[in-house]
C-alpha cells in the first residue's frame, strides 16, 4: 500500500496531481491519499484507491483500514487504477489529445 497524506502548506500551496500516486497506481500498488486539489481527479474513492480528508489523522487511518478490509481481491482495485493511468495519463494518449487540439486550430 502507498499512502500519501497531502495537505496545504502555510502559504496555501498544495500538490496538483502527484506523479508518485500515478506511479504507484501504474505498477499495481493500492493507494491512499487525501481529497485535496486534483487528487480526486486521479483517485476515485473506493474504486481506484481511497481518499481521506486532509489534516485528519482519523480519516487517514480509516482509509488505510479500508484497504486492509477490502471485500474484493486487492488486484481488482489495482487493475482499475492501472487502467485509469493508461487511459488518462499515458504520454501517447495525451500527445494524441494535444495533436487533435492543435489540428482543430488550423
Amino acid at each position: 500500500m502507498f499512502v500519501l497524506a497531502c495537505k496545504k502548506d502555510s502559504q496555501g500551496d498544495q500538490d496538483g496531481i502527484p506523479v508518485v500516486l500515478m506511479e504507484a497506481m501504474a505498477i499495481g500498488i493500492p493507494v491512499v491519499s487525501t481529497a485535496i486539489s486534483g487528487i480526486p481527479e486521479l483517485v476515485e474513492d473506493g474504486v481506484s484507491g481511497f481518499l481521506a480528508q486532509p489534516n485528519n489523522p482519523t480519516s487517514l487511518a480509516e482509509a488505510i483500514k479500508r484497504v486492509l478490509d477490502l471485500p474484493i481481491p486487492v488486484s481488482q482495485m489495482t487493475h482499475v487504477a492501472r487502467e485509469r493511468i493508461v487511459s488518462e495519463f499515458d504520454k501517447n494518449v495525451n500527445i494524441d489529445r494535444l495533436l487533435e487540439i492543435f489540428n482543430k486550430s488550423y
